[in-house]
């Protein structure tokens, strides 16, 4: 991922331009659907911290480049 965000809004704005065609169909948008996974809380604000959560569930991987392999 070549591209730098300091907050979590922005890195959501940038998963959702890429990765609308792979997002189900009933999420409204890719905020709503990343919340999701978090019923109880939000999601981290800081976005290193929601990557290695999301991580750490199995729901994307971290290439060793940098790229996100999303598994949703």
């Amino acid at each position: 991922m070549n591209t730098f965000v300091t907050e979590t809004e922005d890195l959501v704005d940038y998963l959702a331009g890429i990765e609308r065609a792979k997002r189900p169909k009933k999420a409204k948008s890719l905020k709503n659907y990343i919340a999701t996974f978090f019923v109880d809380m939000q999601p981290p604000q800081n976005p290193h911290n929601l990557l290695r959560d999301l991580e750490q569930k199995g729901w994307i991987f971290i290439g060793l480049n940098g790229d996100i392999i999303y598994n949703f």
